[in-house]
């Protein structure tokens, strides 16, 4: 799958195989990936990845899709991780962050689960 040189923060596993997932680097590149920040193909600790395999087994390969955006929602600090990762029946994308962080018109807490969506490539969210 190509992630040698870093750990998983957090992952959420399907069972068609795809895989959304975030690191625990500070900043990582991944080659080839698709819709990447700001058209690029590094990410940091507090951003989401989809892996969609082609096919697996001992030689998995597949496609790496850049989900959400951490500094779209707020996470703009190693100590913001996102420490756990699903998608709920509805089809969003939700997390747990490992501390609290700042929000301009609320602030969310380390143990509140938060839902982020994506639209036009610019992601949200809300704890709701």
């Amino acid at each position: 799958m190509g992630l040698g040189g870093t750990d998983l923060n957090a992952i959420s596993v399907f069972a068609s195989g795809a895989m959304l997932f975030s690191i625990n680097s500070t900043t990582y590149t991944i080659p080839n990936l698709i819709g990447g920040p700001n058209g690029g193909e590094t990410i940091t600790e507090n951003d989401v990845v989809m892996f969609l395999p082609t096919s697996t087994g001992t030689n998995t390969a597949g496609q790496m899709w850049f989900i959400v955006d951490g500094d779209d929602i707020g996470l703009d600090s190693s100590a913001e991780d996102i420490s756990g990762l699903w998608v709920n029946i509805f089809g969003n994308c939700c997390f747990h962050s490992l501390r609290d962080f700042p929000r301009s018109t609320e602030p969310f807490l380390a143990s509140n689960f938060f839902r982020a969506s994506v639209t036009n490539g610019n992601s949200s969210f809300s704890n709701r």
